[in-house]
């Protein structure tokens, strides 16, 4: 079982690769975020989003490339960590995460 640190750096190495894949999309938006056309800066927030959107489909790819022993390991700190959680689902793509791991869903208001 990784520690809580390891599986950080894991879930950490898995975001940069993804956003090394993703990194030409992330390009095209700071050029038209850069740019003096005012319509090409109000298009980059678009690109930012398909960015985004991308490098989450390859931050999944990766996870499910895991061997299993690491895909438990921060399954494990899933459950133990609320931060980790948080930051794995910011990553994985919110939606995906409680499709993914339902156990982990939204919880009920008590209001």
């Amino acid at each position: 079982m990784k520690t809580l640190e390891q599986a950080w750096n894991l879930i950490e190495m898995l975001n940069d690769d993804a956003h090394d894949e993703s990194w030409n999309t992330w390009i095209e938006a700071d050029e038209l975020a850069d740019s003096d056309d005012e319509e090409d800066q109000e298009r980059a927030e678009d690109v930012r989003e398909k960015a985004s959107a991308e490098q989450a489909e390859y931050f999944r790819d990766f996870w499910y490339e895991l061997e299993q022993e690491d895909q438990l390991s921060i399954e494990h700190w899933l459950d133990q960590d609320q931060d980790f959680r948080e930051q794995f689902a910011s990553w994985f793509g919110e939606l995906e995460f409680v499709d993914e791991f339902p156990r982990f869903g939204p919880e009920e208001s008590d209001n």
